[in-house]
């Protein structure tokens, strides 16, 4: 597998992860949750707005950390980048 398919294998799975993980709060109950896990188990009741953005953002973060590991893969390779001489 190279390993642009392994990115891209990467970026399906945290994105499916996320979007699951936002239904799952949007319509989880907490009764359901701690069925599902046991009695143990914790919910977020109020505010639920604030977990999906925190969601949402370190999707965005990931992505973006992706994505330069990616640019930076591709140009280490060629000649570095220099600054122009001053004068």
């Amino acid at each position: 597998m190279s390993s642009s398919n392994v990115d891209d294998l990467d970026d399906l799975l945290t994105w499916l992860a996320n979007v699951s993980g936002v239904a799952m709060l949007k319509e989880f109950s907490t009764e359901t949750v701690k069925r599902i896990v046991g009695p143990g188990a914790v919910w977020p009741t109020q505010q639920k707005e604030d977990f999906i953005n925190a969601i949402y953002l370190e999707t965005w973060l990931h992505r973006l950390v992706v994505l330069t590991k990616r640019w930076m893969s591709r140009t280490s390779s060629k000649s570095p980048i220099t600054r122009p001489s001053r004068g």
